[in-house]
C-alpha cells in the first residue's frame, strides 16, 4: 500500500491495498498491484492521486476517515482509463 510522508521523512498515513480477488476495482479500497506514480493536487494540499499497473487511477483525500486496525484511508474516487480502442491503459 502507499505511504504518505511529510517533508521531514515522518510517515503521516497509509492507503488501503485492494483485494485482488474482487473483479471490479471500484469495489476495492485501493490498488491491487504495484503503484507506479503518485502526485499531489496542485492547489488542494489534502488531495493526491496514484496510478497503478492494475489499470486504475485513484484519488485520495487525506481528510477522509481512517479505517481498519492500521488506520488507513480508502480512495475517494477511482478511474479506469481506456484508449481510443477501448483497451486498458497502463
Amino acid at each position: 500500500h502507499a505511504k504518505i510522508y511529510n517533508r521531514d521523512g515522518r510517515e503521516l498515513l497509509g492507503c488501503h491495498k485492494g483485494d485482488m480477488y474482487v473483479t471490479d476495482p471500484k469495489n476495492t479500497k485501493g490498488h491491487v498491484s504495484m503503484i507506479t506514480d503518485g502526485q499531489w493536487h496542485p492547489t488542494d494540499k489534502t488531495t493526491f492521486m496514484t496510478c497503478s499497473t492494475d489499470g486504475t487511477v485513484r484519488l485520495w483525500d487525506t481528510k477522509s476517515r481512517l479505517t481498519g486496525v492500521e488506520q488507513l484511508i480508502s480512495h475517494s474516487y477511482v478511474m479506469r482509463p481506456r484508449s481510443s480502442r477501448n483497451l486498458k491503459v497502463l
